[in-house]
């Protein structure tokens, strides 16, 4: 199970990051300094590292790997990156290929942990606003008799970002496998995501893992 905790703020800079890096040469040792050279100089731009650390390309020192390397042969750098995002987050891919398992799997744990701390109440516990919303949401999927499926657990009408409330609301138990709030709300933004696309059919492309 892989699913790297490296976030980026400036995502939107990354195909840019991975175009320098292909195009020019693999420097002694990877630096914030180099980052400016190439226009990445605000202070959001600094994660790149710990993102290119994550992926392989870099050591934990900062230098370039043989993946880095690698990467700067055009012919294959799709291939490298590729293996690159499967090792580092390779619980995404679990997530394309049967998304309703992993969907029960983080609403199963949240559920557990809850009732292990806050007791059999557990659910009288949860923040109002997201209380009221799960009941609503199942009080119209009550009415609408002829759709099938689960139509009593309340955390399954919840969204992944409804859930990353929860946690954070309850960050004391959940507080050893979360690094930051910022970095679970992140991460669940991009389950929500990529739950939506995989729910209208749609094929994750290379690029947006």
């Amino acid at each position: 199970m892989a699913l790297s905790n490296a976030y980026v703020q400036g995502y939107g800079k990354i195909r840019e990051l991975f175009k320098k890096i292909r195009d020019g040469q693999a420097p002694e040792q990877f630096t914030h300094q180099l980052l400016k050279d190439w226009g990445l100089s605000s202070s959001n731009d600094r994660q790149f590292i710990q993102l290119l650390k994550a992926l392989g390309f870099l050591s934990p020192d900062g230098k370039p790997t043989s993946r880095y390397h690698d990467y700067l042969d055009h012919s294959r750098s799709k291939q490298v990156m590729g293996e690159a995002i499967r090792e580092a987050y390779g619980d995404i891919f679990l997530i394309k290929s049967s998304p309703s398992k992993e969907d029960n799997e983080v609403r199963t744990f949240i559920r557990e942990t809850l009732e292990e701390k806050d007791g059999a109440d557990w659910l009288n516990k949860l923040p109002p606003k997201i209380w009221e919303h799960a009941k609503g949401r199942r009080e119209a999927a009550l009415k609408d008799s002829w759709l099938e499926g689960e139509k009593t657990d309340l955390l399954g009408f919840l969204e992944f970002g409804h859930l990353a409330q929860i946690m954070s609301n309850k960050r004391e138990h959940f507080q050893d496998i979360i690094p930051s709030q910022h970095w679970l709300k992140q991460r669940m933004d991009e389950l929500e995501k990529v739950r939506h696309f995989i729910a209208h059919n749609r094929m994750l492309l290379p690029s947006e893992f």
